[in-house]
């Protein structure tokens, strides 16, 4: 691997050793991502309303990758690694390619059958369970992407291009939205806050991508842009920008309110990769097997290793250090200059991590979840059983993981065993 780093990440360095003073269990969502504004983002872009009172992993985990930059960040206390084992698994009936939400105490987790399953977190069983999706049909309704937990409901999208909102409490309907298009569909979870949700779209018959911004309570557009190509990734918010990964090869800077394209940045290939946002950078993987960290202040790519798969992951952020599931490999690289601090190996493809301190948290297609340390090392593996594509979420001490392909269809909790 050969980063090619541009000498304005020499002020970059100074800024990282700025920034990892503050600790993980204390540092906001905003202060895990660095000091570094987007240009443009005005003084909001160091305050995500949202976040004054979330820290993902305390009680919670609301959104896909845990907050709004999609650092996969998780604040929970850490259990005893070597003693983590099944506490309990949930039978879902399908396949799970989306990671679970939770908050007060409950679970939610989506199926590629449509449907939407609401787990009391303690117990490992059901609350109540609702299908979401209007076509019966075998295939249509199935959901790819994570819900969101917000103010009381629950919002998560479709292969048929609807997004649903869903009470939390009750698990009834309350609204739904329909993408236009020929073949509309969505694979972006949603994200947002009380601005709005915020939702990516793809139309593969007319090879676009559009950003639509709904109410959180009626579902009314608030606003709609039009993108150069499809956009299969989430989004991820940072103060007053959205940043959008598109097939087209651009990593856009949105506003919020607006929706408005502020900038559209170069990438070196193609994308549906999640990009998460850390000390001024955006992490992601394109097409062309590149790992890439774009610089947001400059609007440019600051430095790229070569990748050993495809774009349809997410990435992870703490600590000054970016985590790559690439195939069978977790690599960790310095954030700032692209080094690699360690790969490690395992034995099929790899989940997008959970991070936890130094410690990230990966499960596979080999059916195993493990712990792995900040040199790289394995530190605890449990062995699941079942293949898994979504990765884990860490809350209050217990890892939450489910299972996909064609055996298991299970909903785990690991927690600390006698």
């Amino acid at each position: 691997m050969f980063p090619t780093t541009s000498w304005t990440l020499i002020a970059g360095v100074v800024l990282a050793v700025m920034t990892t003073v503050v600790t993980l269990g204390t540092a906001s969502p905003d202060q895990a991502a660095g000091a570094r504004p987007a240009p443009g983002a005005g003084p909001r872009a160091l305050s995500t309303p949202s976040s004054a009172d979330y820290k993902a992993g305390v009680t919670a985990w609301t959104q896909f990758r845990g907050d709004l930059l999609n650092t996969g960040i998780s604040h929970s206390r850490q259990p005893n690694w070597k003693k983590l084992g099944i506490k309990w698994k949930y039978w879902t009936g399908s396949y799970q390619s989306s990671t679970p939400a939770m908050a007060d105490g409950k679970l939610v987790t989506c199926t590629e059958g449509g449907d939407m399953h609401c787990v009391d977190a303690r117990t490992g069983k059901k609350v109540w369970k609702i299908l979401c999706s209007a076509d019966r049909k075998p295939g249509r309704g199935i959901v790819f992407c994570s819900p969101l937990i917000h103010n009381g409901r629950v919002y998560v999208g479709n292969k048929i291009g609807q997004l649903w909102c869903i009470n939390f409490k009750t698990g009834k309907k309350e609204w739904t939205w329909q993408e236009d298009g020929l073949d509309p569909r969505i694979f972006s979870s949603p994200k947002g806050d009380d601005r709005g949700i915020v939702i990516a779209t793809v139309d593969q018959k007319m090879m676009r991508g559009q950003i639509t911004c709904l109410d959180p309570v009626t579902g009314k557009e608030r606003w709609k842009t039009r993108l150069g190509r499809e956009v299969g990734a989430t989004p991820a918010v940072l103060g007053d920008a959205l940043y959008v990964a598109c097939k087209d090869r651009k990593l856009y800077e949105i506003g919020y309110a607006d929706g408005k394209i502020r900038r559209a940045m170069p990438l070196p290939g193609t994308t549906h990769c999640t990009p998460a946002l850390g000390m001024g950078f955006a992490f992601l993987v394109t097409g062309g097997r590149k790992s890439v960290a774009v610089d947001l202040l400059q609007g440019k790519v600051a430095w790229q290793a070569d990748a050993t798969s495809d774009d349809k992951i997410a990435v992870g952020f703490a600590n000054g250090r970016a985590y790559f599931p690439l195939g069978r490999f977790l690599y960790c690289f310095d954030a700032i200059t692209g080094a690699e601090k360690y790969k490690f190996p395992t034995g099929h493809k790899v989940s997008a991590p959970c991070i936890s301190g130094d410690y990230a948290l990966i499960t596979g297609r080999d059916g195993w979840f493990r712990v792995i340390d900040k040199a790289g090392e394995e530190v605890h593996s449990v062995n699941l059983g079942e293949p898994c594509v979504a990765g884990p979420i860490l809350v209050d001490g217990v890892v939450y993981t489910c299972s996909d392909v064609n055996v298991g269809h299970h909903l785990f909790a690991l927690g600390e065993m006698p």
